[in-house]
């Protein structure tokens, strides 16, 4: 979850356009989720492997596009499973019965 960044980062476009009239992207200020594969600087993009956590992105894959990013989602390892688990997060449940998975992560 990184609502304080996602504040920060609408803060910080509500300031660049009331300087410039200008929108940063087809995403100005679109909150967006995005799965954990991608790279989001300042945060890691593990899919899942325990050996990729505590590496945090050096990039961002949305930020250019105006897009304000306020929580990366669960995955499967690998991405290749149909059930939204794995070793370093857990299961991703099913928000209406916690007895079954949410699917995969599409």
């Amino acid at each position: 979850v990184l609502y304080e960044d996602a504040r920060k980062q609408a803060k910080e476009l509500d300031a660049e356009f009331a300087s410039t009239k200008t929108l940063r992207g087809p995403f100005y200020g679109v909150p967006v989720s995005v799965k954990d594969n991608y790279q989001i600087e300042g945060y890691d993009a593990t899919i899942g492997f325990t050996a990729w956590a505590n590496n945090p992105g050096k990039k961002d894959a949305c930020a250019s596009a105006g897009a304000i990013i306020f929580v990366k989602t669960n995955v499967p390892q690998t991405i290749l499973a149909f059930e939204c688990s794995n070793p370093l997060w857990g299961r991703t449940t099913n928000p209406w019965n916690n007895k079954y998975t949410c699917g995969g992560s599409s």
